[in-house]
């Protein structure tokens, strides 16, 4: 499955032979395979953004094999990464731009690739106490992770790198077979499916990618309509500003970021007088690309001063 692509459903078969299948479903009974795919061995696959990664065991350590032409249903090995894991018995998932590998059964790493060059995955960070029971569970950049008894809580705003460390976690719980969220209103809930219980939690949290902001109460900054569809107009009054000098106010800029600190847009304002200052945004990139949903981080920058407000696309 891949969710950029419509009315299509991935199939992934292990035993007694390796078969990757993709069908359309775009009209309900009427299913029609569009290739199969039994060049290469594996036992965990997965889809993201056109390209199929598959891991596969070769004398206790893992290769990593990427196809392309998905989306052109004449899917080809692109690359091959000798040597991805050292362990065996591991599985593949995708959480935003980053491919997860699990180490299922034993307590050992749980590793996070950049998928930037979806061609070649690049090592980001690997998590302080894995998780090593159920899967992690996300809920807008917060990941709630599981061993036999506890749940870990971290952080992946902002770009982490190297050993991410713990921000919380739960404990007293028995044998997590998954893990599932629910929103109401302003209130979070986390719901831990247990061997013989449920477990729920109420929670609330805090990006670290805001600890960056310098003086939130010295200027205003707003946008309307938030969440936004097609534009949204981003304002601030120039007439809030305390340390900026008058050249600092003249090249202020307003930069947009994706929720994993990745900077999408950069607006340059020129301010000549004291002014109320409006752009408007399209939910487009530097080259016109269109954004995914989500929510993005609008940082204004005067002088001294910074302030960031979130952004939420949503079509």
């Amino acid at each position: 499955f891949d969710d950029t692509e419509l009315n299509t459903v991935y199939f992934f078969t292990v035993y007694p032979n390796t078969i990757i299948r993709k069908y359309d479903i775009s009209e309900p009974g009427n299913t029609i395979l569009l290739f199969e795919y039994t060049d290469l061995d594996g036992y965990s696959f997965l889809v993201k953004n056109g390209y199929g990664y598959l891991l596969n065991d070769v004398n206790n350590y893992q290769n990593l094999y990427i196809l392309n032409g998905l989306y052109e249903n004449t899917p080809y090995l692109a690359n091959t990464i000798d040597h991805f894991s050292e362990y065996t018995w591991t599985a593949l998932r995708s959480y935003n731009n980053y491919l997860g590998l699990f180490y299922c059964g034993h307590l050992d790493e749980t590793k996070f690739f950049n998928l930037n060059d979806p061609l070649n995955p690049t090592f980001a960070f690997e998590l302080a106490v894995p998780s090593n029971y159920a899967y992690p569970g996300i809920y807008d950049d917060i990941f709630f992770t599981s061993t036999w008894t506890s749940s870990y809580i971290y952080d992946i705003s902002g770009n982490p790198s190297g050993i991410l460390e713990t921000i919380d976690n739960i404990n007293g719980l028995a044998y997590i077979r998954s893990i599932d969220f629910y929103n109401s209103g302003e209130n979070n809930y986390l719901f831990t499916i247990e061997e013989s219980d449920i477990g729920v939690f109420e929670f609330s949290y805090n990006h670290s990618v805001d600890d960056e902001i310098l003086n939130q109460d010295n200027i205003i900054l707003n946008n309307y309509p938030n969440p936004f569809s097609t534009s949204t107009t981003i304002s601030f009054s120039t007439a809030s500003l305390r340390y900026a000098t008058p050249r600092q106010a003249e090249n202020a800029e307003i930069k947009i970021y994706n929720i994993k600190g990745q900077l999408v847009k950069n607006f340059e304002l020129r301010i000549l007088n004291s002014e109320l200052i409006k752009v408007v945004w399209d939910g487009k990139d530097e080259n016109g690309k269109q954004l995914p949903n989500g929510i993005y981080l609008c940082k204004l920058s005067v002088g001294k001063e910074a302030i960031v407000r979130k952004m939420i696309l949503l079509r």
